[in-house]
């Protein structure tokens, strides 16, 4: 997170009922989400353009990376550890923390599922579809 953003939220993170982690962020009209890796003990936290990934089992920040677009959703593959991101002009793979791959889009992406087990489907604003392999990132046609 860059220092000189305007910052006009803020949240903060308990573990075993104390505050060990405080955020503040820019809000831009789209809601905090968060999910935990129970089989990693990984928590994922996305505000505004921002992803932070906290190792709860050590209370540690082990991600806070800035994205490039607004986060609007996310989908989680529990069978490979896997964290898809959506935002608005770009998609996101984590596994453990670590991205894995990125796409970017000139239009913006309105919706993003999956339509198969490993195939998500992405379509933008112009009414374009894009299938992507999510294990290698490769485009399915």
């Amino acid at each position: 997170m860059v220092i000189d953003d305007n910052h006009n939220r803020y949240i903060g993170i308990r573990s075993n009922g104390e505050v060990f982690i405080g955020i503040a962020y820019c809000n831009y009209g789209i809601s905090e989400d968060v999910y935990f890796d129970e089989s990693n003990s990984l928590l994922y936290l996305w505000v505004g353009k921002s992803i932070i990934c906290v190792d709860v089992l050590n209370d540690k920040i082990i991600l806070n990376t800035e994205l490039n677009s607004v986060f609007y959703n996310f989908i989680c593959q529990s069978e490979n550890s896997k964290v898809i991101v959506i935002c608005e002009l770009d998609v996101y793979c984590y596994s453990c923390s670590k991205l894995v791959w990125k796409v970017e889009f000139r239009e913006m992406v309105v919706e993003a599922f999956m339509a198969e087990r490993n195939a998500l489907k992405v379509i933008c604003e112009d009414n374009s579809e894009l299938c992507i392999d999510v294990s290698d990132e490769k485009y399915i046609v």
